[in-house]
């Protein structure tokens, strides 16, 4: 586990930060895998569904995607990059219809393709070991 909290890394504050922190890193092979835990007071929760939209899951993939990348220039001495765009999702699928709140979820992303500005990366949300939802994200770096 990594003692940065996700706010160390990312431009992103309450209510749409929706990563809480690193729970594993190795940024040999492009991987990250964090901590997420959906809550009430998030900006995407919908009191009738007494959840999270799906379609959030994007964004949790993609806020993951950013630790990794905050991480990476922490370890490399380098400055934060001043934004990440997501270009595309490919292959996105759901497995629920809605994200539980209050329930420890992770948030996978390993990298398939990095071309700086431009990296592809294979991304999952889950709840213990149930998969909610999986897509294919192509991000630009903006240093």
């Amino acid at each position: 586990m990594c003692d940065i909290h996700a706010s160390e890394l990312l431009p992103h504050r309450p209510p749409m930060l929706l990563v809480d922190r690193i729970l594993t890193v190795d940024i040999a092979r492009d991987y990250i895998c964090a901590a997420v835990q959906c809550s009430e007071n998030d900006l995407l929760y919908n009191s009738e569904l007494n959840g999270i939209m799906t379609s959030a899951a994007v964004e949790i993939m993609a806020q993951s995607i950013g630790l990794l990348s905050g991480y990476s220039d922490l370890q490399k001495g380098h400055s934060l990059a001043s934004m990440g765009k997501l270009l595309s999702i490919k292959q996105y699928q759901v497995y629920t219809n809605v994200i539980p709140v209050n329930t420890p979820l992770r948030a996978e992303a390993r990298g398939i393709m990095n071309a700086p500005p431009i990296g592809v990366y294979e991304c999952k949300l889950k709840a213990g070991e149930q998969l909610l939802a999986e897509a294919e994200l192509t991000v630009f770096r903006e240093d």
